[in-house]
């Protein structure tokens, strides 16, 4: 997971440096078994690994107690909703069609990006560009291009 490791040594020199204050994700497929058991703990600096129960209190307080700005945006078509939610992080469910109506031309296509803006009390700040969606194969199985 050539992907999962990069991000975790970005996110460990940042945090090296000064503490977190946001961590933003954009997606077209999110799945919140990923987000909750491999992205949040390496944003508090816990482990990545499966998180049962009462972990996952633990796990959202220090995330509340760090204060970072967590938030994943994914179109609204595209979460696993197989996977229990066991974390109060911001999903940000995003429809094309309420941007077309707005003015912006999107309505027609998918939300698709697929973005990690990472940013320290500094002011260093990451920003990875892949063609990853927040999912295990995303991040482990696919081929995906990361910039």
């Amino acid at each position: 997971m050539k992907l999962y490791s990069r991000f975790k040594e970005v996110v460990g020199t940042l945090r090296a440096e000064s503490p977190l204050t946001r961590a933003w994700f954009t997606s077209f497929n999110l799945s919140p078994y990923f987000v909750e058991n491999y992205i949040l703990p390496v944003l508090v600096g816990d482990p990545p690994c499966p998180v049962r129960s009462i972990g996952f209190e633990a796990l959202f307080h220090k995330l509340l107690e760090s204060q970072i700005d967590v938030r994943f945006y994914y179109d609204h078509r595209a979460i696993d909703l197989s996977e229990s939610r066991r974390t109060a992080v911001r999903f940000v469910p995003v429809d094309p069609a309420a941007l077309q109506r707005t003015g912006l031309p999107f309505g027609r296509g998918v939300f698709h990006p697929k973005v990690i803006f990472l940013q320290n009390a500094s002011g260093t700040s990451w920003l990875f560009v892949s063609s990853a969606n927040l999912t295990v194969s995303g991040w482990s199985r696919n081929r995906e291009a990361v910039l």
